[in-house]
């Protein structure tokens, strides 16, 4: 994956995480990311636009992180 596409999707995961609610948050799963996916390249179709080549087990790891790092900074 070159860098442009890395970061348009890294854009993506970032705009998801910070539209998520406190409960989106807390049962955040694999299963919501492949959602989030399939939501993301119907969106992208009826654009007009190429998905890329996303991954949910890359938005779920990534958000993840997100979500964890968030968690240690409010101890």
């Amino acid at each position: 994956m070159d860098k442009e596409t890395f970061d348009a999707i890294m854009e993506i995961i970032i705009d998801v995480y910070y539209h998520m609610s406190e409960d989106e948050l807390a049962n955040w799963s694999l299963e919501q990311a492949k959602v989030v996916v399939s939501d993301q390249i119907k969106w992208d179709k009826e654009r007009g636009v190429t998905p890329q080549p996303y991954d949910p087990e890359d938005f779920y790891d990534t958000i993840r992180e997100f979500i964890e790092l968030d968690e240690a900074e409010c101890e």
